[in-house]
């Protein structure tokens, strides 16, 4: 009730870092992000423990952290510092055609998060019928697999309103060159963080689960399953922010709904048929490489396009 009763501010957050990096005020974006995480941190151990307030604590602390962010980053409008004004509600106009193509573009990333955690539960559920430790083994994995992701995230953000300005200025050449640099970064940062994955499963697990001998034998194997995929993964990120960036909602809808949807769910019901408990590891890294061949496809068509533009501009 309490998290749910601060969410005005997770929107508001959301909302707010959109609009400042969109006018180039990416570090007080950043600066209330972190004021947030470390007023949280701060909040967390007093709530819970000092004032012992247990899991209520934890959620009073939260809200409180995400409206001292709110504060924070609506403090650079209320200074008026911005091109933008969303405090001055005479600035309000409600236009369909803008709505409907902030749904077009946005929907991809609705549907990314929904589907994201709905193949959580799906692998978790059917991890649980090889026992406790599989389940174990996909929960250490995938909370490592959003670690690693992190970094492709940002890369992914970041080229969105480089690719997009530039292509609303038909500026083609600039926008061909930030895709082939961001591209070219997240094959780097995927096979530095595979590797390290790979060769590290072992020790990584054991920080987990230093005498559970079932889990570090699961683990180990479905932490290489991933590893092996996130050069697949990064790409497919950046194909989905490509696309969206060039006002592509369709393609950036279908690659969202393929690498954690469509890919899936066949994936996870027959692989475990014929590979047992491997399959259940291996159904989402090969879902993701089933999206990068469709991601591909459909880059290669949209690259072919920017070079058309190119030529006639």
């Amino acid at each position: 009730r309490i998290i749910v009763g601060g969410s005005c501010f997770v929107v508001l957050n959301m909302t707010l870092n959109n609009l400042l990096r969109s006018e180039g005020a990416a570090m007080h974006s950043s600066m209330g992000q972190m004021l947030g995480a470390v007023i949280n941190i701060i909040l967390d151990p007093i709530m819970i423990f000092g004032l012992d307030m247990g899991i209520t604590g934890a959620a009073v602390a939260t809200v409180i952290s995400q409206a001292s962010s709110t504060l924070f980053l609506l403090s650079f409008y209320l200074r008026r510092k911005g091109v933008l004004q969303p405090m001055s509600l005479k600035n309000v106009r409600l236009h369909l055609s803008t709505y409907r193509g902030i749904m077009t573009l946005g929907l991809p990333t609705f549907v990314r998060s929904i589907l994201g955690s709905v193949s959580f539960g799906i692998l978790n559920n059917a991890a649980g019928s090889y026992g406790d430790a599989a389940i174990a083994a996909v929960s250490i994995t995938m909370r490592l697999f959003m670690l690693l992701m992190m970094a492709l995230l940002g890369l992914g953000q970041g080229l969105q309103p480089l690719a997009g300005y530039n292509f609303g200025a038909r500026q083609i050449d600039r926008v061909r060159k930030t895709i082939s640099i961001v591209f070219r970064t997240a094959i780097l940062v995927g096979l530095a963080a595979g590797a390290l994955a790979f060769f590290g499963a072992e020790s990584i697990i054991r920080i987990f689960a230093p005498q559970d001998t079932d889990v570090i034998r699961m683990g180990v194997e479905a932490i290489r399953y991933m590893s092996v995929a996130l050069v697949p993964v990064g790409l497919v990120i950046m194909f989905g922010g490509v696309f969206q960036a060039l006002g592509d909602g369709r393609s950036a809808l279908l690659l969202a709904a393929g690498q954690q949807g469509l890919f899936l769910l066949p994936l996870i019901i027959f692989l475990p048929r014929f590979l047992g408990v491997s399959g259940v590891f291996a159904a989402m890294p090969l879902g993701f490489v089933m999206a990068f061949v469709i991601g591909l496809v459909l880059m290669i068509k949209t690259a072919r396009n920017l070079r058309l533009m190119e030529q006639t501009a």
